[in-house]
């Protein structure tokens, strides 16, 4: 799995490591946040997860990386997640996230 340390703040979209695997609806919740050094701030309620964690429940899921970073910034008006996802991932018709 790629390795992620941001110098600067980035906007990403990551998996939430604390979502239930008993709960088979929770188990992949993509979450969008702002990336910076080691850690990875959640915009929707401002939780923070060290990179290493998130990468950690990824790998458990299997999935190719668990954290997507965009490629220009949404501007500050706007709600961090533009209407688009990251290059990597697609939203598919069965309402969840995947990668490509």
């Amino acid at each position: 799995m790629k390795n992620f340390y941001f110098e600067k703040p980035t906007q990403l979209m990551f998996i939430d490591p604390t979502t239930y695997p008993e709960i088979s609806w929770c188990v992949k919740n993509w979450e969008i946040g702002i990336g910076y050094k080691n850690e990875i701030i959640n915009g929707e309620d401002g939780r923070i997860f060290s990179i290493e964690e998130v990468i950690k429940y990824a790998d458990s899921l299997n999935l190719k990386q668990g954290i997507y970073t965009y490629e220009t910034w949404v501007g500050l008006s706007e709600e961090i997640h533009g209407g688009e996802e990251p290059e990597g991932l697609y939203f598919g018709e069965d309402g969840e996230y995947h990668e490509n």
